[in-house]
Parts: structure tokens; sequence; C-alpha cells
């Protein structure tokens, strides 16, 4: 019995995931990066209380801008300004992981974007390549 075309589909199949885990963690690393540098955090004002606390607002590519409201608080709130699937980038929100899941929209799949996903936690505001970091966080 020859052996060599299962090899051949094994060897094959290896390597295209060992490829796509590559450009996956590589076009995450740049939506990372373009998250950060849309990211402003600053202290705003509990009500009624008047006790402070940190609001993030985000602003990614043209279709995107939320805010972050009381990170790191019980009663955190994700306020969604501006999401468009059709624009550059949109947003989901994760049940397991709880974090906020930035996606490149259609627009930006000519910017050989692939399966980038960046993941921003709601109790730390910080930026993730990774849903287990963020859920870890």
């Amino acid at each position: 019995m020859n052996r060599r075309p299962q090899r051949l589909l094994f060897l094959s199949l290896a390597l295209s995931t060992c490829i796509s885990s590559t450009l996956w963690a590589q076009d995450s690393s740049a939506l990372v990066r373009t998250v950060v540098a849309g990211k402003h955090c600053y202290i705003g004002t509990n009500f009624p209380s008047g006790t402070p606390r940190v609001d993030c607002e985000f602003r990614v590519g043209k279709s995107l801008h939320f805010v972050i409201v009381a990170v790191g608080q019980a009663d955190v709130v994700v306020k969604v300004f501006k999401a468009d699937f059709d624009g550059d980038y949109y947003l989901s929100l994760g049940g397991l992981h709880k974090c906020v899941t930035i996606n490149p929209g259609e627009k930006s799949v000519g910017l050989n974007m692939g399966f980038a996903h960046a993941f921003v936690s709601p109790r730390t505001g910080k930026v993730f390549d990774d849903w287990h970091a963020c859920d870890d966080a």
C-alpha cells in the first residue's frame, strides 16, 4: 500500500495550518496597534455619587466609535456610537469572554486584514490579540 499521498496530504494540511495561524497573528497584531492608536482614556464622574471613574473611548478607522464607561466597575457599560459591517471596522460582544471584539469590515478586506480580531477588556480597558488573554485580564 502506498502511503505517499496520505503523507503529502498530512504535510500539506499541517503547513497550511501553521501559515494560517501565523498570518492570523500578524493580522491581529496590526489590528491591535490600530485599536490602541484610536484609544483615549479619561476620568469621568459617576452619578449621583460624584465618585471618579475611568472611561475609555475608541475610534477605529472611519466606521467604529464606542466608549467603555466605568472601566473595571460592576456597572460597566459599552456605548456604541458608530459601527458599520460595510465600513472598515465593526464590533461584537463576546458572551463567553465578555470582551468587545473588533472585527475588520467589508472595506478592510482589501487591506489583507484576513481573520484579524482585537479584543478589548471592559475590566481593564486593555487591547489584546487573543480572547483568552482578554478573558484573563
